[in-house]
């Protein structure tokens, strides 16, 4: 009987759980600084938002993530867009929990970002903002040169439009490896844009809960 050798191929060689992958040995791997320094990926700028303070104990849990939905920390996320709307051209915004998701596009549109922008959407994982097939509204947030799209956990990985220069962690994460394929929407060359510029906005929360 013969044996054949399987080689995995990934550009996530970690797993959310933290258990190894099932491979006897790493063959070859480079990491982001690599990348980075050979012109593969672009370094973003890192910014911070100061977000609040909140008494949580499990980052995975609805009940707790939802904390972070209300008016004032949203407030924020738009304020900082606004302050940067020239630089920001196409931007991600990631959170924590389907209300979030509703919440803040609801409070985006009604802010002055709605004159900024071409569109600002949601997907989630059952609906978006226009009632499209799935398919069919990525295919229209790829047309737009400017816009803002708020997922939860949709866009982390597989979801490829170069143009995409911003993301907006506004939704505190365990997983580094979540961290790494969010930002990775924003940090791929453009083509069309020799000069493109990559950015990634933190929403600072004080977690005093949290280890």
């Amino acid at each position: 009987r013969m044996h054949l050798g399987i080689l995995g191929l990934t550009a996530t060689p970690s797993r959310h759980d933290g258990e190894p992958l099932d491979f006897e040995r790493e063959s070859y791997s480079i990491g982001f600084p690599d990348l980075v320094r050979m012109g593969i990926v672009l370094k973003p700028e890192i910014r911070k938002v100061q977000g609040g303070r909140y008494e949580i104990t499990d980052l995975d849990a609805d009940d707790d993530r939802e904390q972070f939905n209300n008016v004032d920390r949203n407030s924020k996320i738009i304020a900082e867009l606004l302050r940067c709307h020239d630089e920001y051209k196409k931007v991600i915004i990631y959170v924590g929990t389907t209300k979030h998701v509703e919440s803040l596009h609801a409070q985006l549109n009604a802010s002055a970002l709605r004159d900024k922008y071409e569109s600002i959407s949601y997907i989630t994982g059952s609906a978006n903002s226009r009632n499209l097939d799935r398919d069919e509204f990525i295919a229209q947030e790829k047309l737009y040169k400017r816009s803002i799209l708020v997922n939860v956990t949709v866009l982390s990985e597989g979801y490829d439009d170069p143009q995409i220069n911003t993301v907006v962690m506004a939704a505190p994460s365990r997983s580094k490896l979540y961290y790494m394929q969010a930002m990775g929407r924003a940090i791929r060359h453009d083509p069309a844009d020799a000069l493109k510029k990559a950015f990634c906005v933190e929403i600072d929360d004080t977690l005093p809960n949290i280890r």
